[in-house]
């Protein structure tokens, strides 16, 4: 038997949820802002002959991140799969 909700628990549920809603819309667009900055930056490197993937800086890049997920609490273990999925987006940049 599912349970019911007072009137102020579903009100604070609602809030939170277009909170998250909100804080997605925010994910979203700073994951194709730096997309953008990706292509542009893959752009420079094929243009000069250089290898789109950097590993010294990818290191440095999850180094400075795990750090500060853990001072904000939040589980490395998920930040690292994400980083890792966004580095592998360089292999296929997109086109211009």
């Amino acid at each position: 038997m599912p349970m019911i909700l007072p009137a102020s628990a579903i009100t604070q549920l609602e809030e939170l949820r277009r909170k998250i809603d909100r804080l997605d819309t925010r994910l979203v667009q700073v994951l194709a802002e730096r997309r953008e900055c990706v292509r542009r930056i893959c752009a420079l490197k094929q243009r000069a002959g250089l290898p789109l993937r950097d590993s010294s800086r990818e290191t440095a890049i999850r180094k400075r991140c795990l750090r500060l997920a853990e001072l904000l609490g939040l589980e490395t273990a998920l930040l690292d799969q994400v980083l890792e999925t966004l580095f592998m987006q360089v292999e296929s940049p997109p086109q211009e």
